[in-house]
């Protein structure tokens, strides 16, 4: 029998869903959707049933629930114990000691990078509160899923790059844009490990709405190929100076002082190799 998963992401604004289905090589996406989400929703029952029906799911299917990387709090640290029953311990302990306030109904869960024997293990750390994961897996067991999983969108993201493309994450640093239309991901990894994310909102939504809008009125076209990025800063030198773009102008300035605002964190704080 083929196995199959299905994977949610809620964000503030939008449910997406994406169908995947284990194949000779791994796994492969057969299937994806997406619906707004009101301002407002604390149940997603309803939209996960309606994203089910489109997406033709029966039965107690097995879901993943992706929350976003604002949603959580993720700190790389180093462990003195390699046994698991300990280290599930210690988790939790150094877990505490980074959230800023209700620490007692998060929800913690960490995952080994890497064992240095005597020295210990590495260990990612992951905090949510616990409205936020109880939000998505009641709105899962209500719409007939049954929750295999919880992950975040960051390290998400690193898992499914460095399983497609893993010969180019090897024996060098590398940041990673993630965009989105309300906020956005950056990530630095280090031989095809995470070293430091950071969650950023920006809107990108409002910028785009903005141009787009001056242009369609001058009768232009939309050419959304002109948002290009450079080996190692944005270029965004080619769009024309009318007060149509001085959003976007704005907007893709910022990306990059966020950018380099967030190297030079990782450089000092987390020991990012150039």
């Amino acid at each position: 029998m083929v196995k199959s998963n299905v994977a949610f992401h809620a964000s503030n604004r939008l449910l997406r869903a994406l169908v995947l289905r284990q194949v000779r090589r791994g796994w492969a996406v057969v299937a994806g959707a997406s619906r707004p989400l009101a301002d407002d929703a604390e149940d997603l029952t309803a939209d996960l049933k309606a994203l089910a029906k489109q997406l033709k799911l029966h039965g107690r299917q097995p879901a993943t629930l992706c929350l976003g990387r604002q949603q959580a709090i993720l700190r790389g640290v180093l462990l003195p114990s390699t046994d698991p029953a300990e280290l599930a311990q210690m988790a939790r302990f150094e877990a505490d000691r980074h959230i800023p306030f209700n620490a007692e109904r998060h929800c913690v869960g960490y995952h080994i990078m890497s064992s240095k024997g005597v020295e210990g293990s590495e260990v990612l750390l992951a905090a949510v509160d616990g409205p936020i994961v109880d939000r998505g897996l009641a709105g899962l067991q209500n719409a007939g899923f049954v929750p295999d999983g919880i992950t975040i969108t960051s390290p998400a993201l690193i898992n499914s790059l460095c399983y497609q493309q893993k010969d180019d994450f090897k024996q060098q640093t590398q940041a990673i844009i993630s965009l989105g239309l309300d906020a956005i991901d950056l990530v630095f990894l280090h031989e095809g490990r995470m070293l430091y994310a950071r969650s950023v909102a920006m809107d990108l939504r409002g910028a785009l709405t903005s141009w787009i809008s001056g242009q369609a009125e001058g009768g232009g076209a939309v050419d959304l190929s002109r948002l290009a990025m450079a080996a190692h800063m944005i270029d965004c030198l080619k769009l024309d100076e009318n007060p149509d773009q001085v959003e976007i102008l704005r907007w893709i300035e910022r990306l990059g002082q966020e950018l380099q605002r967030t190297y030079d964190f990782a450089r000092r704080e987390m020991k990012c190799p150039p």
